[in-house]
C-alpha cells in the first residue's frame, strides 16, 4: 500500500514543475497554463492546440508551455506536426551558443530529441545540463536515482545528505529526498539508531508542510501521506510524538478534503493502523483495543473502498490488535486475530508460532481452534466476495457502443459490428503504459479460458499515436491478445483521457460495463467472469 501511495503522488507531480530554482512564469502565463491543464482532454484537445500554440509563440522558452503543445498534439495523434514542431525547436535552440543556453532550454531540446527518437543527441544534450547545471533540477533528480540504486545503506544515506545540503530550499526535490532516506533508515534499523530515525521522520514531515504551504507538490495530499508515513515510521519508538504526527496530518485533511480534488473525507483510517500501535506502544491499552476493534470491524463488514481497506493493511492490524487482546488477557480472541492475520500474510505465522508456544493449546483444543480458524477466514473471504461482486454488478448499464473504426496489424478494418453476435471484452491501452501491460497479461490469461467460448471475444485497441510502435511491441512482448490500432478520432468519441480502460460489450453492441480503473489482481479473473456472464444474459 505504501507504493500505492507513491506511485499516486509520483503520477500527480509528474505535471509540477521539477524545481524552485527556475525564473517564476510570468502571472498571467501561470494561470493561463494551470487553466488549459485542467480543460485538457482527448476531446478538448483540437480546440486548445491554437492558443498552444499562439503561447509556443510568445514563449518559446517555457518547459510548461511546450509540454502542454506536446500533450495536445499527442492527444490528436498528430504524429507528424509533432515532429515538425520538434524539429523546429531543437533547430531554434541549437543556433543559440552553448554557453548560453539555459536550463529550461535544455529540458525542452531533451523533451524534443524524445520525441524525435533521437537517444544520441538527447543523451549529448543531458551531458550537457548536468555539466553547465550541476546543482540544477534535472542534475538533482540523477543524484536521487544513484542514491536509490546505492547497496549499501551507510552510503545511501551519506549520498542524500550530500543531496539535501544543495537543495534543501527546494520544494520538489527536498520532500522526496527526505522521504527517501526516512524509508532507507527505517528498513536498516541495524544500521542506523533510533534518534536518526526519529529526526529523519520530523524532517520529511517538515520538508512536506513547507511544500504544502508554498503552494507546490501535490497539495494537502502530499503532506497528509507525509504525516501518516513520519507518524508510523515513529509508532514503536516515539509512541507521543507519533499520535502529534497522525494529529497534524489528520488536522490538515479535516480542513483541506472539501476544496482539494484528491482529498475525501474518509481518509483519516489511514491513519489507524500507526495509532494502534503508537497507544499500545505507550501502554494504554484501551485506546489501542478500542481502535482495533474499528479497523476489525471494517475489516470484516468489507465496507470501505479497496484504497481504504489497504491502508488498514490487514495482517499487520490484526497483529497489533492481538497483541493488545493478549496483554488485556483475552488469549482466545488474540489467538484468533493473529491467526487471521497469519492467514492474510504468512510472514505473520512465525508470530502464531511464538503466540501457541507462549499459549500452548491440547491437541484437541489446537484442532478446534483450526477448525474455528479456518470457518472464520472463509465466511470473512465469502463475504468480500459477495460485497465485491455486488458492488462491480452496481456498474452494469444498458448503453448504446459509440461505432468506431479499427485496423487490425494486418491493416484490415473493423468496427463495432464486425464484433457482432459476440460478447467483447475491450481493453485501451498503449505500448508506453507500464499498466496497461500487466493488465493484458492477466487479460491473456483470461482470453486462454474463454478460447472454446464462440460467443466471447477479446480486444486490445491500441491509442498510441505513433502507430509504428506497436507491432514490433507486440512481436517483441509475445502479445497473444487480438491487437487493434484505435482510429484517429476514438479517443475523442469516446472521452479516453487515461488507460488503461476497459469495455464489456455484449452479443447486440451495447455497453454494458466501462472500467477506468484496474479491477485487483487478485479478483481480476472472477471479476471479469461475473462481467462476461452479466453481459451475456
Amino acid at each position: 500500500m505504501r507504493l500505492r501511495l507513491r506511485v499516486l503522488v509520483l503520477a500527480l507531480l509528474a505535471a509540477v514543475s521539477l524545481g524552485a530554482r527556475r525564473p517564476a512564469e510570468p502571472p498571467e502565463l501561470k494561470e493561463t497554463l494551470a487553466r488549459l491543464e485542467k480543460t485538457i482532454s482527448s476531446a478538448t484537445a483540437a480546440e486548445t492546440e491554437p492558443t498552444l500554440a499562439d503561447l509556443m509563440a510568445q514563449h518559446p522558452d517555457s518547459p510548461d508551455v511546450y509540454r502542454l503543445y506536446v500533450r495536445v498534439l499527442k492527444l490528436q495523434k498528430k504524429t507528424p506536426e509533432l515532429r515538425e514542431s520538434a524539429r523546429t525547436t531543437l533547430a531554434r535552440l541549437e543556433g543559440v551558443p552553448s554557453k548560453k543556453r539555459t536550463e529550461d532550454q535544455l529540458a525542452i531540446m531533451l523533451r524534443a530529441c524524445s520525441v524525435l527518437d533521437d537517444k544520441d543527441r538527447r543523451d549529448r544534450f543531458e551531458q550537457e545540463l548536468i555539466d553547465r547545471y550541476p546543482k540544477g533540477r534535472h542534475a538533482g533528480w540523477k543524484r536521487m536515482r544513484q542514491a536509490s540504486e546505492e547497496k549499501d545503506p551507510v552510503r545511501a544515506a551519506a549520498l542524500y545528505e550530500g543531496i539535501l545540503k544543495d537543495y534543501s530550499s527546494d520544494n520538489t526535490l527536498a520532500p522526496w529526498l527526505t522521504n527517501d532516506r526516512m524509508r532507507l533508515i527505517e528498513a536498516n534499523p541495524e544500521r542506523f539508531t533510533a534518534r536518526q530515525l526519529h529526526d529523519a521522520a520530523w524532517a520529511y514531515e517538515g520538508m512536506a508542510r513547507r511544500a504544502w504551504k508554498a503552494g507546490t507538490q501535490a497539495g494537502a495530499y502530499w503532506y497528509i501521506v507525509a504525516a501518516k508515513e513520519a507518524a508510523e515510521a515513529l509508532a514503536k519508538q516515539w509512541p507521543e510524538e507519533s499520535l502529534e504526527m497522525a494529529g497534524r496530518g489528520m488536522a490538515c485533511l479535516e480542513k483541506s478534503w472539501p476544496t482539494e480534488e484528491m482529498l475525501r473525507a474518509e481518509l483519516p483510517v489511514m491513519f489507524w493502523p500507526g495509532m494502534l500501535e503508537a497507544h499500545a506502544a505507550a501502554g494504554r491499552l484501551e485506546p489501542a483495543r478500542k481502535i482495533g476493534e474499528a479497523i476489525v470491524a471494517h475489516l470484516e463488514a468489507d465496507d470501505l473502498s479497496e484504497d481504504q481497506a489497504g491502508w488498514l493493511e490487514e495482517a499487520r492490524s490484526r497483529s497489533g490488535y492481538s497483541s493488545v487482546l493478549e496483554k488485556l488477557g483475552a488469549v482466545q480472541e488474540a489467538r484468533m486475530q493473529l491467526g487471521l492475520a497469519a492467514e492474510a500474510d504468512d510472514a505473520r505465522r512465525k508470530d502464531l508460532e511464538a503466540f501457541q508456544q507462549r499459549h500452548p493449546l491440547e491437541p484437541a483444543d489446537a484442532e478446534a481452534f483450526q477448525k474455528d480458524l479456518s470457518a472464520s477466514r472463509a465466511a470473512i473471504l465469502g463475504g468480500r466476495k459477495e460485497q465485491a461482486k455486488r458492488r462491480l454488478l452496481a456498474g452494469l448499464v444498458d448503453e448504446p457502443m459509440h461505432d468506431f473504426v479499427a485496423e487490425d496489424l494486418q491493416g484490415n478494418k473493423v468496427n463495432l459490428a464486425s464484433f457482432h453476435g459476440k460478447t467483447v471484452v475491450m481493453t485501451l491501452w498503449a505500448t508506453w503504459c507500464g499498466s496497461c501491460h500487466w493488465e493484458m497479461n492477466l487479460l491473456e490469461q483470461t482470453r486462454q479460458r474463454y478460447e472454446k467460448d464462440p460467443k466471447v471475444t477479446f480486444a486490445a485497441m491500441s491509442i498510441d499515436w505513433e502507430r509504428e510502435k506497436v507491432a514490433p511491441f507486440v512481436r517483441d512482448k509475445k502479445v497473444n491478445l487480438p491487437v487493434f490500432i484505435a482510429g484517429d478520432s476514438f479517443e475523442k468519441d469516446f472521452g479516453v483521457e487515461s488507460v488503461p480502460q476497459m469495455f464489456i460489450i455484449d452479443a447486440s453492441g451495447r455497453m454494458r460495463f466501462r472500467l477506468v480503473d484496474i479491477l485487483p489482481d487478485d479478483r481480476f479473473q472472477q471479476s471479469l467472469d461475473w462481467m462476461i456472464e452479466a453481459a451475456g444474459k
